[in-house]
């Protein structure tokens, strides 16, 4: 019975020890770059984007060195930057557009209190 226990304790174990998160390919980074690209992080959130890609670049040279740990390491990293740079510009967009709502909104208002104004 004892060997029973023990290998049922033993799966547990393994079962509830945490995971380390898979590294993403190479391709879904150079993906999240260039949704980066596509959303302006050139312009918007220019230190994350040359962070990400120069991770990149250090990740092939790695590779090359097969030096598989750091590689793995920078991938994420890259990943990381990337959809930072992804966020980051996305949420620049959208207070841009924010903003360039507000102002319709003022010059409509203004536009009400003219007309207001002229028919009393």
């Amino acid at each position: 019975m004892k060997p029973f226990l023990l290998s049922g304790c033993l799966l547990l174990l393994v079962a509830c020890a945490p995971t380390r998160p898979t590294v993403p390919e190479d391709t879904q980074v150079r993906d999240l770059l260039e949704q980066a690209r596509q959303a302006q992080a050139e312009t918007l959130a220019p230190i994350e984007y040359r962070f990400a890609q120069k991770k990149l670049d250090l990740w092939q040279q790695a590779m090359d060195e097969r030096d598989r740990a750091r590689a793995a390491l920078l991938l994420e990293q890259a990943a990381l930057d990337a959809h930072l740079a992804l966020t980051k510009s996305r949420a620049a967009r959208a207070v841009q557009q924010m903003n360039q709502t507000n102002d319709r909104v003022r010059r409509l208002e203004q536009q009400l209190n003219q007309l207001q104004g002229e028919l009393q």
